[in-house]
């Protein structure tokens, strides 16, 4: 509820923060800020949780007394908690039976979900690199008729997004567009269903545009732009770093304060553009004519580099003819576009985003404890290990889901339209 009001105040208090913790570390041990604890828990992943149950610190059982006075062999127990807690995996040896289910806890912390999230979006952005610069050819008459990268890649992908599908569908919210407003009004998941969108309609046109490599070209820049956008999804795993995350959300209010600002730099772009190009290029603009393209080479892309004080270009053709009327009035025009750009809009610009960075510099810990929760609310739902492992978990997820929606509209058991209050 304090979430959903953009209550950070209330996330942010030693309760919460204190829940938020027991989550994220599940059954391990809260306490995890001695270097041996951190080398043990970093050992654990790395051997797959193998040797997890021997080596990383657990939480302390507080049921022990009550487990040697349950296990009696007379009297009649009428509540086992230590088998509700600590249930039986393996019948037989205690030693094995332990070890498993220290094996389960340790897959189960958030903490170790999300280290197993990143492997996996690093495989996938080694992976999609190697292909781009190496392997991304036309299909071949052979078979496969594209490399083997390419089709793990393939795999790879459509794997992560039957687990984002799954994710989506588990959110809290009953209805579709309840789920819709509570998932896409967060950045980084809209660059994750846009990947996804490039990902596929590039794959399309990998397969559809081979007859020229003009065609081809095509899917190769939707799977450029696509890699880039994946590249950027990446910056949400930086949100886990308390030094960090505080300032991504700095660099989104400040890109909606760009969008806004913006719409002045375009417009003094703009004027200066079209009025300079009439006067000093108007022969060159007629013999290129009112094309897209001639627009942007000979209008927009000078003009935009202004900005960056790479006038040399622009002042060279004028000094070709520095006696003609037209010059000496486009350098007094581009002297005012540099005053009202280089130095009264860009210096507002930067004014702005340092008030934006005090405003998120000043409640920095709230701040960062509200994108704590919407971090391990991510991962809490996560499956362990990386696909194709985690293929197995989200299919079995998704057939669970159907059938109770079937049972659910078989037998019944709610009906929206029924009143509850006659």
């Amino acid at each position: 509820v304090a979430v959903d009001a953009g209550c950070k105040s209330f996330v942010g208090s030693p309760g919460c923060v204190q829940a938020m913790t027991n989550i994220w570390f599940d059954k391990i041990h809260p306490d995890q800020t001695k270097k041996r604890y951190q080398l043990t828990l970093v050992l654990g992943f790395l051997t797959l949780g193998l040797t997890a149950p021997f080596m990383v610190r657990f939480r302390p059982r507080s049921d022990d007394s009550i487990q040697a006075e349950t296990l009696k062999l007379y009297g009649i127990n009428y509540s086992d908690p230590y088998a509700m807690e600590n249930p039986k995996i393996f019948q037989g040896d205690l030693h094995v039976n332990k070890y498993l289910l220290r094996l389960k806890h340790f897959h189960q912390a958030s903490i170790v979900k999300f280290s197993y999230h990143c492997v996996q979006f690093i495989l996938l952005l080694l992976l999609f690199s190697y292909v781009m610069l190496f392997t991304f050819d036309p299909p071949t008459d052979g078979l496969p008729s594209i490399d083997w990268t390419e089709i793990l890649l393939i795999m790879l992908v459509s794997c992560m997004l039957l687990e984002e599908f799954r994710y989506f569908l588990n959110q809290d919210n009953l209805t579709l567009w309840g789920k819709c407003g509570t998932y896409f009004p967060h950045l980084f998941k809209q660059l994750t269903v846009l990947s996804y969108v490039l990902f596929y309609v590039g794959l399309i046109l990998r397969f559809r545009n081979v007859q020229s490599p003009e065609n081809f070209d095509a899917a190769r820049i939707v799977m450029a732009y696509c890699l880039w956008f994946w590249y950027l999804r990446s910056l949400s795993f930086l949100s886990a770093l308390r030094f960090v995350g505080p300032h991504l959300v700095a660099i989104g209010k400040m890109l909606q304060d760009l969008m806004f600002f913006m719409i002045l730099i375009l417009l003094v772009m703009a004027a200066y553009g079209v009025a300079s190009r009439s006067m000093a290029y108007y022969d060159i603009m007629r013999v290129h004519g009112f094309y897209a393209r001639h627009i942007f080479k000979d209008i927009a892309y000078p003009v935009y580099y202004l900005m960056y004080t790479n006038w040399n270009n622009e002042t060279t053709a004028l000094d070709t003819s520095p006696d003609a009327s037209w010059a000496i009035a486009t350098h007094i025009l581009l002297a005012v576009h540099l005053l009202l750009i280089n130095i009264l809009l860009i210096n507002l610009l930067i004014a702005l985003f340092n008030k934006r960075f005090d405003q998120v510099h000043d409640d920095i810990t709230n701040i960062w404890y509200y994108q704590r929760y919407l971090f391990i609310r991510e991962h809490y739902d996560r499956p362990p290990f990386i696909p194709p492992v985690s293929l197995l978990f989200d299919i079995w997820y998704l057939c669970k889901m159907l059938f109770h929606r079937i049972q659910r509209a078989r037998y019944m058991y709610s009906n929206p339209e029924i009143r509850v209050f006659s």
